[in-house]
């Protein structure tokens, strides 16, 4: 089913993401409880039971370059966009763009085009940013993806975009078994979300969007077979956060019908952690107790 795919596209992304920051999520609170309506939970395989290893966002996948450009003037708006003057005016709007390529670039399916757009991300980062993401890029290489200062680092830089770039805004809550925090529509565009995970387990926000044209609704996708799912659904990212952790990633969000939904399985607490990735531990995906939410972006 549609989870199989998804969890091949974790792996294909594995590599750079902490265990306590990773990306954010798009969801509410709501919507009846899916494991009455869908197959879905007898369909999970040992494939989606990842940990946050085979999280990632885009900001950190890559290898070391060096980069460095001039600090940009820029102020902020009430609209929390960024404006921006003189000869840095350019830089502020070209790491933005960087940004979301990078993002796009490591959910994509050709992981060639990872590692150019992690170096333009780092040839644009304007000097106040600069030393964070390079940070990010080197502890990446170093194989140091769950210390603190990759983790804080990576949250500098984030910070960072949503401070500077005028994208839209989403802080979210994840718990057991339900998101928070997202209205039923949201504007399209580049947005920065932010997943505040208040539970005992480990939640991911796996962002899908209905393809254009198919009428099938989310729970009949979800219970599909996975070629068949994939033809009707794309998974636009995925956002995982530790307990009591905070993930942060961005998007570019084109109008069009959403889900946010966590596959990872009841029980996944850190002591559970090695053995569902060990594909030893079984339990119900979130989805099908709650986590699984609808939302329209226009």
């Amino acid at each position: 089913m549609l989870q199989q795919s998804i969890s091949r596209r974790r792996r294909a992304l594995a590599g750079l993401a902490g265990l306590t920051l990773a990306v954010g999520g798009l969801a509410a609170c709501g919507g009846d409880d899916s494991s009455s309506d869908t197959t879905a939970a007898t369909q999970t395989t040992a494939a989606t039971q990842t940990t946050a290893a085979t999280q990632t966002t885009a900001a950190t996948q890559t290898t070391a370059a060096a980069a460095t450009t001039a600090a940009p003037a820029a102020t902020t708006t009430e609209a929390g966009s960024t404006a921006t003057t003189g000869a840095g005016a350019t830089d502020v709007d070209a790491f933005c763009k960087a940004e979301l390529a990078a993002e796009a670039a490591a959910s994509g399916e050709d992981p060639s085009a990872a590692q150019p757009a992690f170096e333009a991300l780092l040839a644009a980062a304007p000097a106040d940013v600069q030393p964070a993401v390079q940070a990010v890029v080197t502890a990446a290489s170093a194989g140091d993806t769950d210390s603190d200062e990759f983790n804080n680092n990576y949250a500098t830089m984030i910070s960072w975009v949503k401070d500077n770039c005028g994208f839209g805004d989403l802080e979210v809550t994840t718990k057991e078994y339900a998101f928070g925090g997202v209205p039923p529509t949201v504007d399209a565009g580049p947005v920065v979300v932010t997943n505040n995970n208040l539970g005992q387990e480990f939640h991911e926000v796996l962002i899908l969007r209905v393809n254009d044209g198919v009428t099938d609704s989310v729970q009949d996708i979800l219970a599909l077979p996975e070629e068949e799912a994939m033809s009707k659904a794309t998974v636009e990212g995925v956002a995982f956060a530790a307990p009591g952790g905070t993930g942060y990633s961005a998007f570019d969000l084109e109008p069009g019908h959403y889900a946010a939904v966590c596959f990872l399985p009841k029980g996944a607490t850190p002591e559970n952690m090695a053995a569902i990735e060990a594909g030893e531990f079984d339990g119900p995906p979130h989805f099908t107790l709650g986590m699984v939410n609808e939302f329209d972006v226009s």
